[in-house]
């Protein structure tokens, strides 16, 4: 088009200002319930009306390029001009414009106004379930089309790409029968060739056509996707708005959805509002200008959090963020980030039947190496962040003081208080001597077998843990403070300043202490406890601890 028009930014009811790029995808995420939808519709009523009364949407303020000239051109390259009562007035594709009404050069301090249709196009659920219905045909040269399948048969090159991403997404073909008397219905199924001596409205081929069931008997996952690929295709509106474009999807359909809105081939301005992550990962695989606005809900006000291009390419860069299902957290109120699956499957099972307000999620960084890694990638969404860790962290100062640092701890504050108890649990925990560990790889060193046998493993296993010695530390857990008064005062001051940060040490030393008659480690365990649990089994030590951490 020769002239644009954009949402160039809005101001939330917290007072917070969101910019929007040109041809961005702008994506609104957050827990059940923080308005989400509530903003979409509130943006796009806004932009046709400065003075329309929101509750989320405080202000909102236009772009536009182009003489108001341009604009005439634009819009006659998508419409009918058709005089009636004395005046000139342009059809098109969900909208009727006067020329005696073209608010142009107001756009910027009135909104679209009586432009916001030719402009603008919200697309909600039930409406892109009824575009996938036949229309009734219309006289194409006379009459402006009324319907999306009209626009799909007047423009061959989109109807071929509307055919293959179809195609990719249901293993299916779609084909728009051009002779079917009174209505334009699109059918599915298996390919119907063309055969020699035929066209599209031969009637042998329509004949074999017509035995293909048409879309609208389909499902509304199929219908839905046809309406949303319809819009993106076809229409001439520059600015979108669609609602939960994942809805009735299976998730690889979902995401194929995202990469097809992600490439923005036609350079539009794309507001959405989601809660599918595979939808998500689907915008993020293709190369559009994409941010993610995290929304929260505190009171009557709802905050935000601009997960813009650049924070979102820090973490889709990295391969262990990129394959992981830390994306997964932007739609929860809280983030529980435990050392592993293990612990993530007991906690998670700990509160199932509690009634909290809150959404959370957990995950692992498979080891405490990486969790600075993951808490740096949640600081950039603006989650609330609470991590998980063994007490043997307390023998690790250098990876102690990274997780701390990462969640907004200064270490000067509290490196005095953990040095004591550092030298406390050194004395604890002498390391074993090399002779000692000499003598427990005894059996490999003089083993005759060239391959490592499975006792050698758990041989192996034992010397690195005794290496580490931290095994009378994981099983007293912060019981071994308890002899020395001085130390324990120490140790509880040090740990409420790990709790502030949002750092929370196992009481019982690591998982498997909160039941030491269950034989076993990590998944072993785990599974057997939480039978247990289902069984009856109370476990209100550990549901204490986790009940702390996501309802302090």
């Amino acid at each position: 088009m020769r002239t644009n028009v954009r949402i160039d930014k809005i101001t939330m009811n917290d007072n917070e200002t969101i910019s929007f790029g040109s041809n961005s995808i702008n994506v609104f995420v957050g827990a059940n319930n923080v308005g989400k939808s509530a903003i979409l519709a509130e943006i796009y009523a806004k932009s046709k009306d400065f003075t329309y009364p929101t509750q989320i949407i405080k202000d909102i303020s236009l772009t536009r390029n182009g003489t108001k000239e341009d604009f005439l051109e634009d819009l006659k390259d998508h419409s009918k001009e058709i005089y009636s009562n004395g005046t000139n007035h342009y059809q098109g594709f969900r909208f009727d414009i006067y020329s005696t009404e073209y608010p142009w050069e107001n756009i910027t301090n009135q909104g679209l106004r009586e432009l916001a249709e030719f402009l603008t196009f919200s697309l909600n659920t039930e409406e892109r379930i009824r575009s996938s219905n036949s229309p009734g045909s219309i006289d194409f040269i006379d009459n402006p089309p009324n319907h999306l399948i009209h626009l799909l048969a007047t423009k061959d090159i989109i109807y071929e790409e509307f055919r293959k991403q179809f195609k990719k997404a249901f293993n299916n073909h779609i084909i728009l029968n051009h002779r079917a008397g009174s209505i334009l219905p699109l059918h599915i199924g298996k390919r119907v060739p063309i055969l020699e001596g035929e066209d599209r409205v031969s009637s042998t081929y329509i004949e074999r056509l017509n035995k293909l069931p048409r879309i609208e008997t389909q499902g509304d996952g199929m219908r839905s996707f046809t309406g949303i690929l319809l819009t993106l295709l076809c229409t001439p509106q520059q600015i979108l708005f669609i609602d939960e474009p994942e809805a009735f999807l299976h998730p690889p359909q979902a995401r194929l959805l995202g990469e097809i809105i992600g490439k923005n081939e036609q350079g539009r301005q794309i507001f959405i509002a989601t809660h599918s992550i595979d939808f998500i990962l689907g915008l993020l695989n293709s190369d559009g200008d994409t941010s993610i606005i995290r929304v929260e809900r505190e009171g009557d006000l709802n905050p935000t959090v601009d997960i813009n291009e650049e924070k979102i390419k820090t973490i889709w860069q990295d391969p262990l963020l990129r394959y992981s299902n830390i994306l997964d957290g932007l739609f929860y109120n809280q983030v529980v980030i435990c050392e592993s699956e293990s612990d993530s499957m007991f906690y998670q099972a700990m509160i199932s039947e509690e009634d909290s307000s809150r959404s959370v999620f957990f995950t692992n960084a498979n080891g405490k190496g990486q969790m600075k890694k993951i808490i740096d990638a949640f600081k950039l969404t603006g989650i609330q962040i609470d991590i998980i860790v063994d007490i043997d962290i307390l023998m690790n100062n250098e990876t102690l003081k990274k997780i701390y640092e990462s969640l907004g701890g200064q270490w000067e504050e509290i490196s005095s208080k953990y040095n004591q108890i550092k030298t406390f649990l050194d004395a604890k925990t002498v390391a074993p001597s090399r002779e000692s560990i000499c003598e427990l790889l005894s059996p490999i060193i003089t083993s005759d077998e060239k391959n490592i046998k499975e006792e050698d493993k758990r041989i192996l296993k034992q010397a690195v843990e005794k290496t580490k010695n931290t095994k009378v530390l994981k099983t007293l857990g912060i019981r071994i403070f308890n002899e020395d008064s001085v130390i324990n005062q120490v140790f509880l001051d040090l740990n409420q300043k790990f709790r502030e940060k949002g750092l929370h040490i196992v009481p019982v030393g690591e998982l498997e202490g909160f039941d030491t008659e269950i034989s076993g480690h990590g998944p072993k365990w785990a599974i057997k406890a939480i039978d247990k649990f289902s069984n009856g089994e109370n476990y209100q030590e550990a549901k204490n601890f986790i009940l702390s951490i996501i309802n302090p």
